[in-house]
């Protein structure tokens, strides 16, 4: 029986030198990236893996170009092989470079309306959020809703960390008001405003104009910004026109007619026509009100 016992030592004692003999397997030596998406201007940190090896990194395309440290810098759309080489043995990371852009990056909307906005150029998916769910929330597709009166800025951030936003104005829906284009969403990238007596109309704001029953004398300013230079501005207040100008910054303003002044709400439309057809397609449509109140 001691023996026995003494061979189980012995045998113990054989198996665990040879283990400790055995070397261990080395390191997977590796990329830490075979594929990558990412959008123009972004950076991405490349490294090997397994190994303490200094690599030769290489861009066989200038959409993407790669430093000595193996950061690389989006620079056009397109893709890039981007490869690390140490000694006679090469890594590859395959990169796309997208150069996504938001469907609108300005939108005006009426409280308890909708508007989608979209990412264009691009398979990366997309987190949307609100600065303000009071005023708007957006959907996981980019569905916005007017809630309230204000202004919210929506983004939308791609899986590779770049974040493209929309300003968002909503404002109170007008309800019978003489208008031009009662059913026109407002469209393009203009931005437009009227002022009265140092107040203006942006956010949505309605301009309070207060006048006297005995001298009911009332004027507005407006300013258009941002528009087709190439195109007519025309400036219609409850339907009806009351200016027109060109430029890519067009503003104006003067008295208004009695009729234009009467007790209540009244409309301003600023409109740009596709071929300054004033009866086709609209270009860019703006609105704007102002309140009149007699004393």
């Amino acid at each position: 029986m001691k023996k026995w016992k003494k061979l189980t030592v012995i045998l113990l004692a054989m198996i665990m030198a040879l283990a400790m003999a055995v070397p261990a397997s080395a390191a997977t030596v590796k990329i830490n990236k075979t594929k990558a998406t990412i959008c123009t201007g972004q950076t991405l940190q490349l490294k090997m893996v397994g190994t303490k090896a200094k690599p030769k990194w290489s861009s066989n395309s200038r959409n993407a170009i790669v430093n000595s440290t193996g950061k690389v810098t989006a620079k056009a759309r397109g893709t890039a092989t981007i490869t690390a080489k140490i000694g006679k043995k090469s890594y590859r990371c395959l990169v796309t470079v997208e150069a996504p852009r938001i469907s609108s990056s300005n939108i005006s909307l009426y409280k308890g309306k909708t508007a989608q906005l979209k990412m264009l150029n691009t398979k990366q998916k997309y987190r949307w959020s609100s600065s303000n769910t009071k005023v708007t929330t957006v959907s996981p597709t980019g569905k916005i809703s007017g809630k309230n009166v204000g202004t919210a800025y929506v983004s939308a951030r791609s899986a590779s960390g770049k974040t493209f936003k929309c300003k968002v104005t909503v404002k109170n829906t007008p309800s019978k008001l003489k208008m031009l284009l009662p059913n026109q969403k407002e469209c393009g990238n203009a931005e437009f405003f009227i002022e009265y007596n140092s107040q203006r109309s942006t956010n949505g704001k309605t301009v309070l104009m207060q006048l006297y029953k005995q001298f009911p004398m009332g004027y507005i300013n407006f300013s258009a910004s941002n528009v087709d230079r190439g195109l007519t501005t025309y400036i219609y207040i409850d339907g009806k026109l009351w200016d027109q100008n060109r430029g890519t910054s067009v503003s104006g303003g003067g008295s208004l007619d009695d009729s234009y002044i009467t007790a209540g709400t009244h409309v301003v439309e600023m409109v740009q026509f596709a071929n300054n057809n004033r009866y086709g397609k609209v270009k860019s449509y703006r609105r704007a009100m102002y309140k009149v109140i007699y004393k």
